[in-house]
């Protein structure tokens, strides 16, 4: 590196260095002087006019995060039947508000989630469960219950499936006399 390319260097490290120190002037200007001199403040947490309030910038933010925390709470519930919890709500949040996922983002990761899973295992358990229950009048046994989850969950069965097998079954045919076509 000559002399000059060394100047060039050391001039730009100045100027950025500067500006960093005028940057760090702003930002910490008392709120006192600038409520009084009728000016703006900058925080690190949003700017506020002179009267303290949020501006429009913020409030959009603060809305925007409300709706994003809305979209994410109705999420959780539709797809892992719960409310979310801090982490998630963190992580989902900055998916949305930095990283510019959207609804349909959203739920397709909760969607491919391994909580999901476990969910669709139970609410298939439950729906074989009462199908037994009704159709065949007792609880369902270990074997049955395996059998149709994982029809239900793997295979992609309806409830409208699960019910005909049962009533195709011979145990439902031996019970009720009769022979389903």
């Amino acid at each position: 590196m000559n002399n000059g390319s060394i100047w060039t260097a050391t001039r730009r490290l100045l100027v950025a260095g500067a500006a960093v120190c005028v940057l760090q002037a702003a930002v910490s200007i008392p709120a006192a002087a600038a409520a009084s001199a009728g000016e703006a403040k900058v925080s690190l947490s949003g700017a506020t006019g002179s009267d303290g309030a949020p501006s429009m910038g913020q409030r959009d933010r603060d809305r925007d995060r409300e709706d994003v925390d809305r979209i994410i709470r109705q999420a959780y519930r539709d797809i892992l039947k719960r409310d979310p919890d801090a982490e998630g709500m963190r992580t989902y949040r900055r998916e949305m508000l930095q990283n510019g996922w959207s609804e349909q983002d959203l739920r397709k990761a909760l969607r491919k989630s391994a909580e999901r899973d476990a969910v669709k295992e139970k609410e298939a358990e439950k729906t074989v469960r009462r199908l037994y229950q009704d159709i065949l009048g007792r609880p369902a046994d270990p074997q049955g219950l395996r059998e149709f989850r994982d029809h239900m969950v793997f295979d992609r069965w309806s409830e409208r499936q699960v019910r005909e097998a049962l009533m195709n079954s011979r145990e439902y045919k031996d019970k009720n006399g009769t022979r389903r076509r």
